[in-house]
């Protein structure tokens, strides 16, 4: 892994992909701890923790897993993620947010609306970036996630509700795909993907045989300071959608 290669295409464009970064065996791992943890939990969390496809039993996302189990928890510290974050951001304090688990399902894996992950968060200054580990293949049939080439550079948008639970904001209005073109993040197994916060990004439907999962951990500045006006807003938001914890997307 070239980071410093990786950390000036990262700030050129908005996004990058790192190959390789975890061996086979580490991401079967991975996936045994994932279908444990789901066997485990699922049942137990609350509107808010976990979101259903809309046949109420595929699992659409589920959120803080390292806060539940070590094995997560130890993952999100993994040199090859936490020292990526503190290479893109060299004189920033980076910490960890929340583990996230996205699957994507196969044949029934719902569209993402565009957004920037800073839309639900309101950090300033937008010191952060969302790093994913691919579990799956992500490929152009299975909705893999597209980024839009330097849309960070546009700084924070205006959001509006999207009524989707899971993913309670999207973008007010469309940006030109003409001078911010849109970008499938295809991935194997193993491969890392990094967003900055304000990168616009969005996944189609998933209408293949594969699913399409990763994990994925937020890194901010711990100097990060939040909009609380207009999270006050969102959070109510997210409360009308999810009848539970609020502090997701």
């Amino acid at each position: 892994m070239d980071v410093n290669k990786l950390t000036e295409q990262f700030h050129l464009d908005g996004f990058i992909i790192a190959k390789k970064v975890f061996t086979v065996d580490e991401v079967n791992r991975i996936d045994e701890a994932l279908t444990a943890h789901i066997t485990n939990f699922a049942a137990t969390l609350c509107a808010g923790d976990i979101f259903y496809e809309p046949d109420g039993k595929t699992i659409k996302s589920m959120f803080r897993l390292d806060r539940r189990d070590k094995f997560f928890a130890d993952l999100t510290q993994d040199p090859r993620q936490l020292g990526l974050a503190k290479a893109i951001y060299p004189s920033e304090p980076m910490e960890s947010t929340y583990m996230t688990y996205f699957g994507k399902a196969a044949g029934d894996g719902t569209p993402a609306p565009p957004h920037q992950d800073n839309g639900f968060a309101l950090w300033e200054p937008p010191l952060g970036m969302n790093i994913s580990i691919a579990i799956d293949p992500h490929t152009l049939n299975n909705a893999a996630m597209r980024c839009n080439r330097g849309s960070h550079r546009l700084g924070l948008l205006d959001h509006t509700s999207s009524g989707v639970p899971g993913f309670s904001q999207k973008l007010a209005a469309s940006i030109d795909e003409s001078l911010y073109p849109a970008v499938a993040c295809l991935m194997e197994p193993g491969d890392l993907m990094v967003h900055h916060i304000n990168t616009v990004h969005f996944s189609g439907a998933n209408r293949s045989t594969q699913s399409r999962r990763m994990l994925t951990t937020g890194y901010w500045s711990s100097r990060v300071k939040r909009d609380e006006v207009r999270y006050a807003v969102i959070q109510a938001e997210r409360l009308r959608l999810h009848g539970g914890v609020a502090d997701v997307k």
